[in-house]
């Protein structure tokens, strides 16, 4: 199709088919992806899978049983089906175009080890809203809050699951805040700086269901070392050797 693009990842392991107008993956997707931690016999729910970008990272780098990823928006949801079966993932990796704010009705409560989520990161009264809609709703919350993904993880995960998210830091004491109310705990957190001089970003975070473990703040992630320069550990990301 003329207004598809087929894009490499993992330096040609993955083959992505993504619109060339509306939304595309970002950095934030490959960030979170690598910040994941999984076991073999892990089933994994995605929150907002786009065109399946991490699920399809995590199934050349990480071991689990299965990955669901759910997506609200049809277009994307189709192309995330097509880069499953671009890639040879239809064993593991399935996509269901469906409302999150509705598993809660339709799913069993704690049938899942893992959450993943990269939610629209700003209010939907907050900064310019994006005339294309589809990047609209990825990006701002028209569709689902902060507290909606959190609510809905609680549902998913069984005790001890674990949710990974990266958000805006602007909204950390926000997600905080919001975690108690659904019995999580944070317990690992890592900061994004786009240079080591300026302030973060993004915040990258991992909560339990019930957990009574400390919470660990690890060494802040720079993403350039200077203008324009990845830094060495941002190329390992890259080349998933983290």
């Amino acid at each position: 199709m003329d207004d598809i693009t087929v894009d490499a990842l993992l330096y040609g392991e993955i083959k992505l088919a993504q619109r060339k107008k509306g939304y595309r993956f970002s950095l934030d997707a490959i960030l979170l992806a690598d910040f994941v931690h999984t076991k073999p016999a892990d089933r994994i729910i995605e929150l907002g899978s786009g065109c399946g970008v991490i699920p399809l990272w995590l199934s050349r780098r990480r071991e689990f049983k299965s990955i669901l990823g759910v997506e609200i928006q049809p277009e994307l949801a189709r192309l995330a089906r097509q880069n499953v079966s671009l890639n040879g993932e239809e064993g593991r990796i399935q996509i269901l175009e469906e409302d999150l704010r509705e598993l809660t009705q339709k799913m069993e409560k704690g049938s899942y080890d893992i959450v993943i989520c990269n939610p629209p990161y700003r209010k939907a009264a907050s900064g310019r809203l994006n005339p294309d809609r589809e990047r609209a709703i990825a990006r701002h919350e028209i569709c689902c809050t902060l507290e909606d993904v959190v609510r809905v993880t609680s549902h998913l995960l069984h005790l001890q699951g674990r949710f990974f998210t990266i958000c805006l830091a602007e909204r950390y004491a926000e997600l905080l805040k919001e975690l108690p109310r659904w019995r999580m705990s944070p317990v690992r957190v890592r900061f994004v700086h786009p240079l080591p001089e300026e302030k973060a970003s993004h915040f990258l975070l991992e909560a339990r269901i019930g957990s009574s473990k400390g919470f660990v703040v690890l060494p802040p992630l720079f993403v350039y070392q200077q203008e324009g320069e990845y830094t060495d550990k941002m190329l390992q990301i890259f080349q998933g050797r983290t």
